[in-house]
């Protein structure tokens, strides 16, 4: 909710990192945050532990979060 009303701080940030659920969890506000971002031009990238942010084209919450997990981290970064 937050990221979807605060159009004029995005434009200023260059790094955002967020949580993001996957289902069965209630991700639809997640979903409308992660369009929000792609739409204003932010790369988003996989975190891991033990490794460097992986790129992705796009976010789909089903298939970049593993199965046995509800949650991941992603950071999503401006060029």
């Amino acid at each position: 909710d937050v990221l979807l009303g605060c159009e004029e701080a995005l434009s200023k940030s260059s790094r955002i990192v967020m949580e993001i659920w996957r289902r069965p969890l209630d991700n639809s506000n997640h979903l409308k945050a992660i369009a929000k971002l792609l739409g204003l031009g932010y790369r988003c990238f996989k975190l891991g532990l033990d490794e460097e942010p992986k790129l992705l084209e796009g976010l789909d919450p089903e298939w970049e979060i593993r199965p046995e997990e509800k949650f991941d981290n992603f950071l999503f970064q401006r060029p």
